[in-house]
């Protein structure tokens, strides 16, 4: 029986040292077997990489050249991403990063022709549609796809995924294609997808089981980030070109038990073509309000206005704007918050839809402000209501920015008061001195002739002597 434990415990040992050299030995090509087979099932996309390390003992991993998307039109790229990972959940189909760096990461942005962004699913199938409606929202008038602005786009993914969330949890992915297939071409494509990427989860709801992967990230820094954009409906970009950002991301994913803190998006930056930002996005995972802290300073109007050219009842044509935010929170259906604007050397224009300001018609408004921005930055107060799709504003520093106006009304009458009186005052004088005009007029004295002086002298001498 002695014998029989003691060579059972060295049976025991042996097993171990072989499967610890095994993993050791084998560890990367493990790694990189398990980001092929379950990658796309968690991003919903084709997934390679140049090359994948990792270190059993240091519970570290390594990712060079990653590629998200396909090879013709990648939704993502990175040069590097450095990870610390837990390998036995990664193995047992649970991806659980601690910390995360990616360098060189870019996101490649794209409208095709019908204005839908690439990372766009798509509407649900007709069934899901039939099934749960979506909800009715009085008074929205309907642009055309090609006709949608950035904000337009937004606005409706955001729409869609709080009025089907269900089924995107459950299809696990917001970055595959769709819209405009016919039933048939979606089952082909489907099918097509399933097959180069077996652990991807698939529209029919099969085998969902198998291409679920859970996905938490604790702690990521983006380094030398950037992105390319394109709207194909122009050949000009969707977002200003960046200069420099950094982004930090906190608590993404399927949270650990006892996890309730938000998951958090911080970046700050520079654009190509001017201007700074400075963000903090707060995502609720308990139901509750998700926070958004947003400032920005000198941003060139003409580059940002055009992200909302259709959204907005007032363009600006030229200038620089800033934004502020305070005290922002916003869940499906809410949204409350104050937001400061800033104008500088700013034109600004009434837009399609432009309703009256304090009082005033979008001409006469335009009007005067421009005639103030003139002279001074003019900045406005609004508080947010409603929803983040259908938001309401309310100026609150109206008595403000009527003095500001009052100000360029009067400043404005002086100036064309001063103008008028100066171009009659020219046809009065004719050209001539003012002081040579008045003089003759009110009788002013007359300069002594040549020898009067002597004349008088004369005159007064003869006088005495008779």
């Amino acid at each position: 029986m002695k014998i029989f434990r003691t060579g059972l415990l060295v049976l025991v040992l042996l097993v171990v040292v072989l499967v610890a050299g095994t993993l050791l030995l084998a560890g990367d090509p493990l790694f990189a077997s398990a980001l092929r087979t379950y990658g796309p099932g968690a991003l919903g996309q084709p997934l390679d990489f140049g090359d994948a390390s990792l270190s059993i003992l240091g519970g570290s991993a390594a990712v060079e050249d990653l590629r998200i998307g396909s090879t013709e039109e990648p939704v993502a790229e990175a040069r590097s991403v450095a990870l610390d990972a837990s390998t036995l959940d990664l193995l047992s189909g649970r991806l659980h990063i601690e910390e995360a760096v990616l360098d060189g990461a870019v996101l490649h942005l794209v409208i095709d022709e019908q204005g839908r962004l690439s990372i766009d699913p798509g509407p649900p199938p007709p069934e899901v549609v039939a099934e749960k409606p979506p909800r009715e929202r009085p008074g929205r008038k309907k642009t055309p796809p090609e006709e949608r602005d950035f904000v337009q786009i937004v606005q409706e993914y955001w729409e869609r995924l709080q009025d089907y969330r269900e089924y995107y949890d459950q299809v696990g992915s917001i970055l595959g294609g769709g819209e405009g297939e016919t039933p048939e071409e979606r089952e082909a494509r489907e099918a097509r997808q399933r097959s180069r990427h077996p652990g991807r989860a698939s529209y029919l709801g099969e085998a969902e089981a198998d291409g679920g992967l859970s996905f938490w990230l604790g702690h990521a820094a983006l380094t030398d980030f950037r992105w390319e954009t394109l709207d194909q409906r122009t050949g000009g970009p969707v977002l200003p070109p960046l200069a420099s950002l950094t982004l930090t991301l906190d608590r993404l994913g399927d949270a650990p038990a006892g996890v309730t803190e938000p998951a958090s998006i911080a970046g700050r930056g520079e654009l190509a073509d001017g201007g700074r930002i400075d963000f903090a996005l707060d995502l609720a995972r308990d139901g509750g309000l998700s926070r958004l802290r947003f400032e920005a300073a000198e941003l060139p109007a003409a580059s940002i206005m055009a992200l909302a050219a259709k959204s907005l009842p007032y363009e600006l044509e030229s200038g620089f704007l800033g934004i502020q935010t305070r005290k922002l929170r916003f869940g499906a259906d809410h949204l409350e918050g104050r937001v400061k604007l800033e104008l500088r050397d700013a034109v600004v224009r009434p837009g399609a839809g432009a309703k009256e300001v304090l009082g005033m018609k979008p001409q006469e408004f335009c009007k005067l402000l421009n005639h103030a921005l003139a002279a001074a930055p003019v900045a406005f107060d609004f508080a947010l209501g409603g929803s983040p799709t259908e938001p309401t504003f309310a100026i609150e520093n109206q008595s403000d920015l009527k003095d500001i106006l009052t100000g360029a009304v009067k400043a404005e009458a002086e100036g064309r008061a001063k103008e008028l009186i100066d171009q009659k005052k020219d046809e009065l004088l004719g050209g001539k001195d003012a002081g040579d005009v008045l003089g003759g007029l009110l009788g002013g004295k007359e300069e002594p002739k040549k020898g009067g002086k002597k004349n008088r002298k004369k005159r007064g001498g003869g006088g005495s002597g008779g």
